[in-house]
Order: C-alpha cells, then structure tokens, then sequence
C-alpha cells in the first residue's frame, strides 16, 4: 500500500494509494494531519508522500516521527517542502509556518552530526532513516529516503 499525505485535488491514482487530506477532496480519508497518531497502523505502508504538505504542520518534528511510523521497514519516503533558501517560495503563502534546508531530515539519519548530536530529541530512539537524499526542484527541496531499523 502506499499513502498520499495532504492528498489535495491531486491524490494518488489507484487501488494501492490511500489518500488523507484535512478538506475532502474526494480522498479515502478525511483527517487532519496535525492531529496525532494517524489512523494507520505501525509498518503498514511501502511508500509514502507528502507534497507541499509538511511546511503547514506546527509540529513539524511529530508528523516526520508519524510518517516514519506507518512506513514498513524499507519503505521509500517522496517529500516536496520549500526551499528556505527562496524566503518568496516559503513565505508567499500565509499558511506557510517553515521552510526547509538542506539538512532538515539529517536528525534521523545515523552517522549525520546532526543526528550524533542533537537527534534524539527528534528521533526518540525510535525514527530513523536511511539513503537520504536531497534535491533542489525551483523553489522546492525534494527529500526521498527509507525507513531504517532500529
């Protein structure tokens, strides 16, 4: 199964998405994403998605632990945010409340500084990841990564 998080009016297509957005779009599930935990199980999804999504959480740190939780060891993470680099990008839209860097999800990810030194008030001993990498897209920073062992 995969999951579209903050699915909008561009859910994903297919009987293998499960699409969850706060306003219903016509998605699988209504559910607001800042609201905790979800309502799916530990492991459960091989892929997940959060597309311009992630910069309209507060607790931005809680949603990534969330987002690590339903994915199944080894599943693959596609997540869009803007670029801090481009202030036009993370600010143009009110509902903005961050943006990201490049180094943004390096607390959950073993051998970075970030995680050696401040990730376990991110990760909680429980949260990592593995093959990050980043890219830069226009105005957008694209994260993909797996979910790790413990």
């Amino acid at each position: 199964m995969k999951l579209m998080l903050g699915s909008g009016n561009a859910p994903g297509r297919g009987e293998e998405w499960v699409n969850i957005d706060i306003v219903n779009f016509g998605n699988n599930i209504v559910h607001n994403l800042s609201e905790f935990p979800w309502p799916f199980s530990d492991n459960f999804f091989a892929h997940v998605e959060a597309t311009d999504v992630l910069e309209h959480i507060v607790d931005a740190v809680r949603f990534i632990n969330e987002m690590i939780r339903v994915g199944q060891v080894g599943c693959t993470y596609h997540v869009q945010v803007p670029n801090a680099a481009f202030p036009e990008a993370v600010w143009t839209d009110p509902e903005h409340i961050r943006g990201f860097a490049m180094r943004s999800f390096d607390y959950w990810q073993k051998g970075t500084n970030l995680y050696t030194h401040f990730g376990a008030s991110k990760h909680q001993g429980k949260f990592f990841i593995s093959d990050l990498k980043v890219e830069p897209l226009n105005n957008n920073l694209v994260f993909t990564f797996r979910k790790a062992n413990q």
